[in-house]
């Protein structure tokens, strides 16, 4: 998987199986990329990170080649722009290949439901829902996510986009909190939000995971619409290729029964164009938008 960052691109490497074929395809892309392209970064997998022995020393991740100057120095922060909003991300050490670019349709939907409301974006990692929906001109948004780095990179990402008058008349507040106990704790203090994003990292990374996890979205969504308002909306993700959609669907709008706050669907997304999901495996991301 390659992602391209303004005049960088990432290469993320999920198999060993790629290994033996790397040299040869760093210099392909070194000899054919675009000429405005500066930088070529080598992401590995953790699973590959924790096979030393296939590695043999040749990789590692965060591995940076230089396309135009050899003696460039870099720290791997690169910023670029997607839709017209500005973003920073950290090539070398953040998650996945910095950013998640494969949610950039999701932002784009979320920023045109956002006018003139309190949003709540649960696992906001740099804040990308969160600038989305200031930009779209939401009332206040909350960030939470259980790194206080990320919460940080939150806060400096709207204050880059402060240009925009929406961003800029947005209240913002980042909190650094476990995510449950994030939504108990807004539930303990009768907080509640027109639009709610949950947007969770992958909790099942193997079958024996699938019932856990489960458990896990349902949790959250019962969460969530603690906190939701009358004819809010839930936009509820997943990026657990072992948790298929219809299961996920299911399960959020189940709880939604059991709440008392049936949720009616209006939206269902996902892979973007650019990511083609050709086998069963390769099907992980999904998201659903209810309203209740």
């Amino acid at each position: 998987m390659a992602d391209q960052y303004d005049k960088s691109l990432v290469v993320k490497v999920y198999s060993a199986a790629v290994l033996p074929w790397l040299p040869d395809m760093v210099q392909a892309i070194a000899k054919n990329a675009d000429h405005d392209f500066e930088h070529l970064v080598i992401r590995l997998s953790r699973e590959l990170q924790s096979m030393k022995a296939s590695l043999r020393g040749e990789w590692e991740d965060g591995m940076i080649f230089h396309l135009k100057d050899p003696l460039t120095k870099w720290n791997g922060i690169q910023r670029f722009l997607e839709n017209g909003i500005v973003f920073e991300a950290d090539l070398v050490h953040g998650q996945k290949t910095g950013f998640f670019l494969d949610q950039r349709g999701n932002r784009a939907l979320v920023r045109e439901l956002s006018a003139g409301k309190d949003v709540l974006n649960m696992f906001s990692y740099s804040g990308g829902f969160s600038v989305y929906a200031a930009a779209g001109g939401a009332k206040s948004v909350t960030s939470v996510d259980f790194n206080r780095h990320a919460i940080e990179d939150c806060g400096r990402i709207f204050a880059m986009n402060k240009g925009n008058p929406s961003v800029a008349s947005c209240r913002h507040t980042g909190i650094a909190d476990d995510a449950f106990h994030a939504l108990d704790s807004f539930a303990g203090e009768r907080k509640s939000f027109d639009l709610i994003i949950v947007d969770p990292p992958s909790f099942a990374k193997s079958r024996e995971e699938i019932s856990g996890a489960l458990h896990s979205y349902a949790r959250l969504a019962r969460g969530a619409l603690k906190l939701l308002r009358k004819n809010g909306i839930l936009v509820f993700a997943s990026c657990s290729s072992r948790v298929d959609s219809e299961t996920l669907f299911h399960t959020v709008l189940h709880q939604g029964d059991l709440a008392g706050k049936p949720l009616k669907e209006f939206r269902r997304t996902f892979h973007e164009a650019d990511h083609p999901a050709r086998f069963r495996e390769s099907s992980y991301l999904k998201c659903i938008y209810a309203r209740v």
